[in-house]
């Protein structure tokens, strides 16, 4: 007969995996932050609920605008600052070439 997992067992499997998958995502973020820093920008958005229509709003810019700045075929300091300011990271964190 198998043996029955107790909820504690299983809380403690769950916290373990969470935290596992956490800095894997953390570690993953950090090699994008240093390969495509437009795809660590969109992906800290994402983390932090932040979408697209909610930078439109708040800036009164198009989508397009947007989207436009976050795959980097468009540079607004404007836009920049106010996702930078969302985020509560640095500006040159976010959009200084890499060194």
């Amino acid at each position: 007969m198998p043996h029955k997992m107790s909820d504690t067992h299983k809380n403690i499997l769950t916290c373990i995996f969470i935290r596992c998958s956490v800095f894997c995502m953390k570690n993953e973020l950090e090699k994008t932050k240093k390969t495509d820093r437009f795809a660590y920008v969109r992906a800290l958005l994402v983390l932090n609920g932040t979408k697209n229509k909610d930078l439109v709003s708040l800036l009164g810019v198009t989508p397009q605008t947007i989207n436009r700045v976050l795959y980097g075929k468009a540079k607004s300091r404007r836009v920049q600052q106010a996702i930078a300011s969302v985020l509560n990271r640095p500006f040159e964190e976010l959009w200084s070439n890499p060194a």
